[in-house]
């Protein structure tokens, strides 16, 4: 299995890196309160937090909900696609298409 993925999306490219189990309960840590059990969220927090460049640029790791959430509106309709090659890049039914069409919403 790969340790990273890449995206190509409406002109930009997106590389991701698996994230192990502690780098996922980091996310889960950060966010915190009420979002951290909102399952879509989650998801689309982790696979975000699994971006490490944008068209070759380091992007810096999130470190708050209000930098997830920068990142997703920065990202905007890429968000599916880097929320599905995290999905693979796990191969473990991670963000299932149904917690995708939540995040989405």
């Amino acid at each position: 299995m790969a340790d990273s993925e890449r995206v190509e999306f409406d002109g930009h490219t997106y590389v991701l890196s698996k994230l192990g189990t502690g780098k996922q309960m980091r996310v889960m840590r950060m966010i915190g309160g009420e979002a951290a059990n909102n399952q879509p969220y989650l998801s689309m927090a982790i696979a975000l937090f699994a971006i490490q460049s944008i068209d070759g640029i380091p992007v810096p790791p999130c470190d708050s909900p209000e930098k997830f959430e920068q990142l997703a509106d920065r990202l905007g309709e890429a968000v599916q696609p880097v929320m599905e090659a995290f999905a693979r890049l796990h191969g473990d039914g991670t963000n299932t298409a149904e917690e995708i069409e939540q995040a989405k919403n």
